[in-house]
């Protein structure tokens, strides 16, 4: 785990996580990093 990061453990529907997990692998993407992506979006959306 690289410096400055921690674990995030949530529940979320099996079948969305494995087909986008099968999307991320099909598209050399990291699940982790999307997820992270995403959260960094919605809280620049926030400030605006």
């Amino acid at each position: 785990m690289r410096k400055g990061n921690t674990k995030l453990t949530i529940s979320i529907n099996e079948d969305i996580k494995e087909e986008y997990k099968s999307y991320c692998d099909a598209e050399g993407l990291q699940l982790g990093k999307q997820i992270e992506k995403f959260m960094q979006h919605e809280l620049e959306k926030k400030k605006k």
